[in-house]
């Protein structure tokens, strides 16, 4: 019993001493300041109304001493974040201790009020830490924008969208339906959601202010990758009625891309990219493109089936996919009846240029438009550029996918003028094709 008491009265002295000796060990060093792992923690685009991820960052301590932080707040006071601090959650921090040359978390998530104004308002507020009478700044950042939650619907009357958009389930446009995107607009689609047009939708998108269809998350994945370039965060479009038409409009991140089943799609200066499956792909059905980029997915950039219709001019037809093996082609022509003409465009990339049923597969003519790949002009190829890199403007490395050509690449000027239809007389960016245009989508 006695040894028990002593081994207790010892643990309590031994703990004593420790208590002292970090206390005594606080350095008092007015130029004593922790350090961040980032100077503005930038939590993104955040929709007003719903929480955002949880972000983070760390604080180091890089003395020899320890580091006391007598007190973490808000300097406005701003009640729209949560706040957690080695663990601890809260709306202010006094005492927190950091050993020498280590470290704690502080995580951060947000609320915000409606903003009130159409497009996004940045919003910033300072985390402050002092110590020593000193005071050290994390300035949080938030680009905050209002939305119009949709949950999963059906449109049974024509109806004009415009502004943010968060839709959180299937869309449907009724047969007989029109659903207007106005310039500027932006639909954020959650995961798995899809928009399915039965009817028909029109999106009058401009230069200056596309319309935009895309996943709802924001920020990096793993590796630092942007959510912007990452396939699958939601489904995609189908078109299966007749009078759908895009100009400048963006679709990207989808699982399926856009599928046109039924009817006709016109496209003008689009960018259609990063898909799961295929781009595009279109079945008994006939979509115009016009000055549009299609680009990076594993299965076929572009797919055609059945009695599929397809007409490219000014088209840029690319790939660049890096999440896994690509196995399909660039043009993916899967039926004997299909018909694709194509005309001062150009499509390389990763995996085959074209694979047919045949080689004269279907109606297809391609006609001065740059490839990868060795060949020589007959009937279904003429005046082309073979075995040429474009040169677009991309580095993997950085996750930079820009489809425009470079300086110096043989699609400078090597478009047929008489080729370019009206409609093509500007790119997706407003710039004029003029009287020696470039191949692709893109003036140079």
């Amino acid at each position: 019993m006695i040894n028990r008491f002593l081994n207790i009265f010892l643990i309590i002295v031994l703990l004593a001493v420790a208590s002292g000796c970090i206390e005594d060990g606080f350095t008092d060093d007015s130029s004593a300041r922790p350090e961040f792992s980032v100077d503005t923690l930038n939590l993104g685009l955040t929709f007003t109304g719903e929480l955002t991820p949880v972000h983070s960052f760390r604080v180091y301590n890089r003395h020899d001493r320890n580091l006391l932080i007598s007190r973490i707040a808000l300097r406005d006071g701003s009640d729209a974040y949560r706040l957690n601090v080695d663990g601890v959650a809260g709306k202010e921090f006094t005492d927190v201790a950091i050993r020498p040359h280590d470290s704690i978390y502080v995580f951060v998530d947000a609320q915000f009020p409606p903003v009130g104004r159409d497009g996004k308002l940045t919003v910033k507020s300072l985390l402050d830490f002092e110590v020593n009478g000193g005071r050290s700044t994390v300035v949080l950042s938030a680009e905050c924008i209002d939305v119009t939650v949709v949950q999963a619907s059906v449109l049974s009357a024509d109806a004009l969208w415009s502004g943010a958009y968060h839709v959180m389930g299937d869309v449907t446009v009724a047969s007989g339906v029109t659903l207007n995107l106005a310039e500027g607009s932006t639909l954020y689609f959650h995961d798995k959601a899809s928009l399915n047009v039965e009817g028909a939708v029109v999106a009058d998108g401009t230069p200056e202010k596309p319309v935009v269809m895309c996943g709802d998350r924001n920020g990096t994945m793993v590796g630092r990758i942007p959510y912007d370039i990452v396939p699958g965060q939601w489904g995609g479009v189908t078109f299966a009625g007749p009078g759908s038409r895009l100009s400048h409009t963006v679709v990207r991140n989808t699982s399926s891309g856009i599928a046109v089943t039924g009817g006709e799609l016109s496209m003008l200066n689009c960018v259609v990219r990063n898909s799961r499956e295929s781009v595009i792909s279109v079945t008994d059905a006939e979509v115009k493109a016009v000055g549009c980029e299609f680009a990076d997915a594993p299965e076929g950039v572009v797919t055609l089936d059945g009695r599929a219709r397809l007409t490219m001019n000014h088209c840029t037809v690319a790939n660049s996919y890096l999440f896994a093996p690509v196995t399909g082609a660039l043009l993916e022509l899967k039926d004997d009846g299909v018909s694709c003409h194509i005309t001062n465009s150009i499509v390389y990339g990763n995996g085959p240029m074209m694979n047919t049923k045949s080689p004269a597969s279907g109606d297809v003519t391609l006609r001065c438009c740059l490839v990868g790949t060795d060949g020589s002009d007959d009937d279904t190829f003429i005046d082309m550029l073979w075995n040429s890199d474009p040169m677009f403007i991309t580095d993997t490395d950085r996750y930079i996918f820009d489809y425009r050509v470079g300086p110096g690449s043989p699609a400078l000027g090597a478009a047929d003028a008489s080729l370019t239809l009206p409609e093509a007389v500007r790119d997706f960016y407003g710039r004029e094709r003029g009287s020696t245009p470039d191949l692709g989508a893109y003036e140079h």
